[in-house]
């Protein structure tokens, strides 16, 4: 005898995961490519002017009319050292937001992946599909002794060998119906 499918899940979107993985990918790099720009400029800028520091003093030091003092040429200067120190604040900024963007970009691609690939159907016979984390199950109809109702679209069913959780189903309350009625029927 063949066996009769009964009812197919539904799967609720997933692509509000992926949408926001890709987002915060795109801000990952970009704000990680304008951190290490930013603070590289401030770095540099920051060590010409400790080459010119070091350059005048030696000059000053050996009597050149070019040189001014350490003093001076640090009043003169202060100017572009500051800048260069802020350039270099601003660019710490970003780090953050790269790190975090980049955390929520893995976050939300796991989710993705692996709540995106749940289905299940329900013939006459047996219970099978992918459940959460992509466990493959096949489960007959006389294994199952409790289906369970969770939250956010979730449906558990429990054998004696353990549960198998199947997520982000939509008709989930089909699906717990159709299993209950022929379960009892069984």
């Amino acid at each position: 005898m063949e066996e009769i499918i009964k009812i197919k899940s539904i799967n609720s979107k997933c692509s509000v995961f992926k949408i926001i993985a890709i987002i915060c990918l795109i801000t990952a790099v970009i704000f990680s490519i304008w951190y290490s720009v930013q603070y590289k400029s401030a770095r540099e800028e920051i060590d010409t002017y400790w080459r010119g520091y070091d350059a005048n003093e030696s000059l000053y030091e050996s009597g050149s009319e070019f040189a001014v003092s350490p003093r001076k040429f640090k009043e003169q200067m202060a100017d572009v050292y500051s800048a260069a120190h802020k350039e270099m604040d601003k660019a710490q900024m970003m780090l953050p937001i790269a790190v975090i963007s980049a955390l929520l970009c893995i976050v939300c691609a796991f989710i993705w992946l692996f709540k995106g690939k749940v289905n299940l159907t329900v013939t006459d016979k047996r219970v099978y599909g992918n459940a959460v984390f992509g466990k493959q199950v096949d489960l007959p109809l006389s294994s199952i002794v409790l289906i369970e109702i969770g939250k956010k679209d979730t449906l558990t069913l429990a054998t004696a060998a353990g549960k198998v959780r199947f997520a982000g189903i939509k008709n989930r309350d089909e699906v717990y119906s159709e299993i209950q009625s022929l379960i009892a029927t069984n």
